[in-house]
């Protein structure tokens, strides 16, 4: 699913409903980090991918997620 500006519905959803292996696409890098710390806050194991990161972040970001070190990827 995608999501414009974090809102506590789609938190909601991925908490209760998504707590595995999901990506949350949103539009910019401030979305993303809003959602990757809300989601932190909320005891979620959860990483974030966009420009601003290093490739070296990148990698690490998508290798998290594919060893389920993180749950969610933002």
């Amino acid at each position: 699913f995608s999501v414009c500006i974090p809102s506590n519905p789609i938190l909601a959803l991925v908490t209760r409903n998504f707590p595995d292996h999901t990506i949350i696409f949103v539009r910019t890098k401030k979305d993303c980090e809003k959602t990757h710390i809300l989601l932190g806050l909320l005891g979620v194991k959860v990483g974030q991918l966009h420009g601003g990161l290093t490739q070296t972040q990148r990698f690490k970001a998508l290798s998290d997620f594919k060893s389920q070190s993180v749950d969610v990827l933002v």
